[in-house]
């Protein structure tokens, strides 16, 4: 019996999907922003909703500010932030993934530098599919370009409802414990404020979807 080639996409429709194309390796790449809208109720206090789109907005907050703590060795501040997005088709992911991050440390004491984990959400169950870390800051601004390898074996399929999320973890090692020393930059529409505007503000995430699913 012969077996059917059925091609899914036709070229032009799998240009039009994607941000990018990378006609070496056959993915696609979807630019994501991640940003942060927040919920305020009648007492006044809030409660914030880490969102990954691919259009911009003017987020609730463009950072994020902690105050350290003495630690000797690389550990996570305590306060991750999860950003989502709702995938309604479904996609796999092949090839690389590039993130954004930018962090500030306004005491040379303080060493500070992100990790970045990408993950799956599936009927109540969350499977990592890669991480790594970025650059390192203190007493300084620094933006790192991390780049976390997407493709697993088997491959990691979507499928509509399942969410993906961009974990930003901040680590932290330092020998002073002060307020108000380590600062994460989050607005999809780089607004930089007191920021340095050498920095971007930004968030962006490049994620590789294999174009024949």
């Amino acid at each position: 019996m012969v077996i059917p080639i059925v091609h899914r996409k036709a070229p032009d429709a799998a240009i039009q999907s994607y941000d990018f194309v990378d006609i070496m390796n056959g993915t696609g790449q979807v630019l994501l922003y991640a940003g942060v809208c927040r919920k305020y109720n009648d007492a006044g206090s809030y409660v914030d909703t880490y969102v990954l789109s691919n259009t911009t907005w003017y987020g609730d907050t463009t950072r994020y500010d902690w105050g350290s703590s003495s630690k000797a060795n690389w550990t996570s501040i305590g306060d991750v932030k999860t950003f989502e997005v709702i995938i309604n088709r479904q996609i796999i992911l092949q090839g690389y993934a590039i993130v954004n991050v930018s962090l500030y440390s306004s005491d040379a004491n303080v060493n500070i530098r992100p990790r970045v984990t990408i993950a799956k959400y599936s009927n109540g169950v969350e499977t990592t599919i890669g991480y790594e870390d970025g650059n390192v800051a203190a007493n300084n601004y620094t933006t790192s370009a991390i780049r976390i390898n997407c493709t697993t074996t088997p491959f990691t399929r979507f499928k509509p409802g399942d969410i993906l999320r961009l974990k930003i973890d901040v680590m932290e090692k330092s020998t002073v414990s002060t307020g108000d020393t380590i600062h994460f930059a989050v607005d999809p529409m780089g607004r930089t404020g007191t920021w340095s505007a050498s920095y971007p503000t930004t968030l962006k995430f490049l994620l590789p979807v294999r174009i024949d699913n």
